[in-house]
Order: C-alpha cells, then structure tokens, then sequence
C-alpha cells in the first residue's frame, strides 16, 4: 500500500514539474521558421515553429501537416522521427507545426474542470490551481481561428491535419478531437492525463462517434492514474467501431520517456495506409491501383511517390516474393514508361522466378526505351538474342 502511494505522487509530482514548464531545446537545425503570432485569444504573441520537409523547395507537391503541442520539447525528435520514416517510405513527408506551451502548459492544455476534481493530486492540486488551469478552449480556438488558416495560406498543405501530445499535451489533443471533430483527421495522445476532472473526457469519448478517425495512444510503466483509463478506452474500443484505434504499452519507458517511442510508432499508424503491405502487392496490379488511390485520398496527395513501391519491391525481391516484386514493378513501370530502374527490376524478378518468357518481353520494352547508351542497347540485344534461341 505505501509502495503504491510513493508511485502514485511521484507521478503526479511529474506532472506539476511538465506544468512549470520544460527547459526550451535548440531546434535550430530543425526549425525552418520559428513564429511569433499575434493571437486575439491571449494576451501575448505564441512561439510557433515550422518545419518544411525536405523536398518542399523542389516541387509544387501539398503536404500532410502534423500539430504539435510542447514544441519547446518534442520538436527535434519528432522532426527527426518523420524524416527517417519517409526516407524508409513508411509515411509521406510532412510539415511539423510546433507550439511552445512551456511558459502557461498547466493553463493551455487542461479544459475546465468541476470543483474538487482536483482532489487526486493532493497536495500538489494548490500548485496547480495556481497554474491557472482550464484555458483549453482558448489554446484550440487560436489553433483554429489563426494558426490553421496562417499555415494554410502560407504553406502548400494537402488538408490531412493531424495533432499530437503528451501528458497534459495528450489531453488537449483529446479535448480537441472532442471539441472540433472536423480539425483533425488524427490525434496521437502519449501517455495522456485522462484522469483530468475524474475521467470526463474519456467518458466523452467512449460515447462520441468518431468514424474515420485515427487515434494512437500508449502508455509506460505508470501507476494507475494513467494505466486505468488507458485500459478502459483500450477495452471498449478494442472491438471493430469504424474507429482506426491502436494502443500500445512501452514496457521499460518511464512517463517522460515514453514520449520518444510514441511519436515514432504513433506516426505509422496516422498513416499506415500509406505504403501498402506485401500482402497486398502480391493480390496484383488492380489491388496496388486502388491502394494509391485510397492513401492519395485520404491523406490529400496530388501524386504518390512510386520510389515508395520500388523500395518495397527491392525488399520483395530480397525475401523471394516474386509475385509481390513483380507486381510492384510493373505497376511502377506502367505509370511511368521512362523509368528504366522500374524494368531492370522487373526483368531481375524474372530472372530470379525463371519465367523466362515475361523476361524476353520486359527486355524488348526496355529497348525501347529512348536515351539508352550504346552498351545499354548492345547489352539488352545480346540478352534477347540469347533468350530467342533459348525459346
């Protein structure tokens, strides 16, 4: 019993040290721009940073946009987290929009609570009633009213938003997705204090619709305050609901770690029908023609990256899924006839699998192809000559 009660006020301790604030990080070689935005909803101008993806100076392309609360805190390794999964082709590249909530946290994440709601934190609940908590409303009406529409008119944005925080920043999402429905498509809550005015939101949500949307939330190894409500959302919405749900526990993580983890496992699933699975490459052609279309819909793509579906073919070929290689790369070279890299990896899975005749003819097209050198060409006939006397 002691044992519980020591876990169970060093995790509310940890919350009222978030709420002081988090010492700011340098994001310097991250943060493309960094905001400082008037706002009619406070009394001060909101620190606000903007990260570009790495190839937005290079096209016309629209983007997904990923909000995040404690930008002061979270950006550097979030940022760092989207790059390395669209390298991987696991997401498509993103904007990251980062708000710093360190100076008023307690008050900008929390909504509104009932009198002696507070009673769970103590001794620590006069500090943070202090903290002048329950100005939710105001953070998410700047977030839509002035931030929203600034990116919007300033950067190229695809219209597929989604948000994420931490703690009491997993709150404020949850608030969010109640509050404004139509904002986001997705919200990722790490660790989120849903035990915030005795559970009401998370009543809330297990009794809103929310069709279509994607939620990610995870937990550490936490005390109750946290793991209870986890487990009750992760029970009722377990089941089949028209909701894209996924919970995870990060076993060895602590309540400010977590966050790390989080965002790097919650960012596959925002967009987890992004890349599609090998599964559905070998179903063929006509199941990769609609998977493009429904990850360029849902997510406002003009165009799909189709080195995304070459990547995957490589790894097909690597583990000797010849079906799934060979749809994949035919798909990629019939949507685009130039691409030479596209054929030579369809004629290797060929070559591999032994169907020799598919082979000759993926040679012969690639012959065709014009801006070929003279030992490209003198290659590709040796090669049909051979197989026409092989057949």
């Amino acid at each position: 019993m002691q044992t519980r009660l020591v876990t169970h006020i060093v995790i509310v301790a940890i919350f009222i040290l978030l709420s002081f604030g988090s010492a700011v990080a340098n994001n310097s070689a991250d943060a493309n721009s960094t905001l400082q935005l008037s706002s009619a909803y406070f009394s001060q101008k909101r620190t606000v940073h903007i990260v570009l993806p790495p190839s937005y100076e290079q096209g016309n392309t629209s983007y997904p946009v990923l909000y995040l609360t404690d930008g002061q805190s979270n950006l550097e390794h979030t940022a760092s987290a989207a790059r390395f999964l669209a390298q991987q082709h696991k997401i498509p590249e993103l904007i990251i929009v980062a708000i710093e909530t360190n100076e008023h946290r307690t008050r900008d994440l929390t909504p509104s609570y009932r009198k002696g709601s507070l009673a769970v934190l103590g001794h620590f609940a006069g500090p943070t009633r202090q903290q002048n908590p329950g100005g939710a409303e105001m953070l998410l009406q700047f977030i839509d009213k002035e931030l929203i529409p600034y990116v919007d008119k300033h950067y190229r944005t695809s219209g597929y938003r989604a948000l994420a925080g931490h703690s009491f920043g997993g709150l404020f999402a949850t608030y969010a997705l109640l509050e404004k429905p139509d904002l986001f498509n997705g919200v990722m809550l790490a660790s989120p204090s849903l035990w915030w005015d005795k559970e009401r939101l998370l009543n809330d949500l297990l009794t809103k619709a929310l069709i279509n949307k994607c939620i990610y939330i995870s937990i550490a190894d936490e005390s109750a305050i946290i793991t209870q409500p986890f487990q009750r959302l992760n029970d009722a919405w377990r089941k089949p609901n028209g909701i894209d749900f996924k919970a995870q526990h990060f076993s060895g993580e602590t309540h400010t770690s977590v966050v790390y983890p989080s965002y790097y496992h919650g960012l596959q699933h925002l967009f987890n029908h992004y890349q599609p699975s090998l599964k559905v490459a070998a179903a063929g052609v006509t199941q990769l023609e609609n998977h493009v279309a429904i990850a360029k819909s849902l997510y406002g793509l003009k165009t799909y990256p189709y080195d995304a579906l070459t990547s995957l073919g490589y790894g097909a070929l690597f583990e000797r899924n010849f079906t799934a290689a060979i749809n994949l790369f035919s798909f990629v070279s019939q949507h685009n006839s130039e691409s030479l890299n596209a054929l030579q990896q369809l004629a290797t899975a060929y070559q591999q699998k032994g169907d020799k005749p598919s082979l000759l003819k993926t040679y012969q097209t690639m012959l065709k192809l014009e801006g070929l050198s003279e030992s490209e060409q003198k290659h590709l006939l040796s090669e049909i000559k051979a197989l026409q006397h092989l057949h």
